[in-house]
Parts: structure tokens; C-alpha cells; sequence
């Protein structure tokens, strides 16, 4: 599919702050080629593109007229924006426009200081590169294809980890529990967590554990949980049939 990264518009009367309009969408388009999930139209082309149908110089878009340019483009999906800067803190939104069915996804925000204005662009395109991978994957687990793509564990693959490990804890002397259907949730939600770590890291021992032994936990002992707990075995980890 393919993506036009429109220039962000300036809310803040503060003009040395210009250079942004057109650095933000520079910036989303790395985390987009990264996950190679997207084609983005060149700057150049979609430059040459404006200046046929003699739109304005700053180049932005209301998202009411976003459909039309996006088919005169030829793209499947926009990406428009503004910028703001309120004291020292820069607030950033982004918004998605779906070419075909006309949708426009809500607000997307970043803020910060304003001197960490490119670890925010970097946060703004992992929010937005998200929302259009849930569209491409159906809206299932969005985080799983882009781990696929790019190899990359997702940023919160620590914390993933200790909670499907606490869970596991918690589950362990329960197996003759009847309450511990009610974790049934809480299981499916882990399991899906392991997924996107896994996807890029398939041979992590610990993933493979809890994701096998969770994956048991909710009456699934098949072929994918068992293999799972055996590969960790065979990457060395004692743990696997503890």
C-alpha cells in the first residue's frame, strides 16, 4: 500500500519553528522504511505532484479535501498533521486519511520539550506507522506484522516479558482452581504480547517458555505450545519442562 507523508501545518506564531513542517514528515518516513510494510511517495515527486494542481505554497491539506488529492496522487492512505508550541512543550498531531473509504483516524499526539522535538517525531511515526499496520493486518495485533517486518522487538518487549512471567507465577498453583478461568483474558492478551516479541526474536528462550506454558494454561496443548517449549530445550534452557 502506498502512503503520501503530507507537510505538518505551524499553529504556533512562532516562524522559526517552519523548518518543522516539513522535517516531521521527513522523520516518519524512516520508521515507514524500516517496516518496508509501505510505499512513500517521494518528497520530490509529491512536490511536483502539488505544484500541477497549483495548490497553495505551504503545501497543506484539509482533511475534508485529503480524499481527492490522495486519488489524484495515487496513493492508498495520507498522512497530515500539525504542530503547536505551548511554553517550551511542542505538541504534535497527526492524523490518517483513508483514500478509498474517506476515514479520517482520530488525533495521534506527541509532546515534549521542544528540544527533544526528534524523539517525539520518532514516537509520532511509531503511533501512526501502528494505526495503518492495524488497517493492513485487519486490526489484529498490528505490533506482530511490524516485528515481522522490520526484526525489531517492540519497545515494551521487557515489560511484556514480566507480565507474562508474573501471570505464569500467578497460574502455577491454581491448575485445580475453577477461578482461574476468569485469567482466561489476561492469558490471550499475554499470549498475543509474546507473539510480537517472538515474531522478531523467534528463538528466545524465555518467550518460547512462557508463551508454550501459557498457551497450555488455556487448554491449548497443541502441536505450536509443545514445539514451542521443545525449541527452547533445544536452544538449552533447563526451564522448559520445569
Amino acid at each position: 500500500p502506498s502512503v503520501a507523508l503530507m507537510p505538518f501545518e505551524n499553529l504556533s506564531p512562532r516562524k522559526d519553528l517552519d523548518w518543522l513542517k516539513a522535517a516531521i514528515p521527513e522523520n516518519l518516513m524512516v520508521p515507514f522504511s524500516d517496516a518496508g510494510l509501505f510505499r512513500i511517495v517521494e518528497r520530490l515527486q509529491l512536490d511536483k505532484v502539488l505544484k500541477e494542481i497549483k495548490m497553495n505554497e505551504s503545501g497543506l491539506v484539509d482533511p475534508t479535501d485529503a480524499p481527492a488529492l490522495g486519488k489524484f496522487i495515487g496513493v492508498k492512505w495520507m498522512v497530515l498533521g500539525s504542530f503547536q508550541l505551548n511554553g517550551n512543550t511542542l505538541v504534535i498531531k497527526g492524523r490518517t486519511v483513508n483514500v478509498e473509504t474517506q476515514a479520517v483516524g482520530g488525533n495521534l499526539q506527541v509532546q515534549g520539550d521542544l528540544d527533544r522535538a526528534f524523539v517525539l517525531q520518532d514516537d509520532l511515526g511509531r503511533k501512526v506507522l501502528l494505526k495503518l499496520a492495524a488497517e493492513v493486518a485487519g486490526g489484529v495485533a498490528p505490533e506482530i506484522e511490524l516485528a515481522k517486518a522490520t526484526g525489531r522487538m517492540p519497545l515494551d518487549a521487557f515489560e511484556r516479558l514480566e507480565k507474562a512471567r508474573a501471570l505464569e507465577r500467578t497460574l502455577k498453583p491454581m491448575e485445580l482452581d475453577p477461578l482461574r478461568a476468569k485469567l482466561a483474558p489476561q492469558i490471550t492478551v499475554a499470549l498475543t504480547d509474546l507473539q510480537a516479541v517472538l515474531a522478531a526474536a523467534p528463538d528466545l528462550p524465555e518467550a518460547l517458555i512462557l508463551s508454550g506454558r501459557l498457551a497450555i494454561q488455556l487448554g491449548s496443548r497443541d502441536d505450536e505450545a509443545e514445539g514451542r517449549l521443545k525449541r527452547a530445550a533445544e536452544l538449552g534452557s533447563s526451564a522448559a519442562w520445569a
